[in-house]
């Protein structure tokens, strides 16, 4: 089991590693036709991670205290973070399409990155932020008011 956890995690990193490259050379990189079609499911796939996102941070705020469930809590946060790198870079292929305005998409598509990043630190250290509530309520708010500003963004170029 922990092998493929660990395959999972290394492929997020990997993921937002290549999200935070398409971010900065976003100008320098003209994306093939054929992958177009990935950026176009970014408005289907984006349902996963807001879905997940809130599951994550009620579970980790009811459930996070009890070790029986904290199996599930890392496996549900590690499925959150896979979905929320997969659409951000979704996201990116769709930015650099013709017909979207760089100003109207500069905070959406900086939020989606800040986002994926911020549920994978959450991941990486939810056994830190689980031995204090303050800390876990925190974060959690925090990528909670992240992804309602994201999604409001994004709506409003939609």
């Amino acid at each position: 089991m922990r092998s493929w956890k660990t395959f999972f995690f290394n492929t997020i990193f990997a993921g937002n590693c290549l999200l935070v490259f398409l971010l900065l050379a976003e100008y320098f990189i003209v994306i093939p036709h054929w992958l177009q079609v990935a950026g176009r499911m970014h408005p289907l796939v984006l349902q996963f991670p807001l879905v997940l996102i809130f599951l994550s941070a009620f579970w980790e705020f009811f459930f996070s205290s009890q070790s029986s469930f904290l199996s599930i809590g890392d496996g549900l946060m590690l499925t959150t973070a896979f979905f929320t790198m997969a659409t951000a870079i979704m996201g990116m292929l769709l930015s650099r399409e013709p017909g979207y305005d760089a100003d109207a998409i500069f905070l959406h598509k900086w939020g989606g990155v800040l986002l994926s990043l911020m549920v994978m630190v959450w991941y990486i250290f939810r056994n830190f932020l689980r031995q204090q509530n303050i800390r876990l309520v925190f974060t959690g708010a925090i990528v909670l008011i992240m992804l309602i500003v994201t999604g409001h963004e994004g709506a409003s170029i939609t």
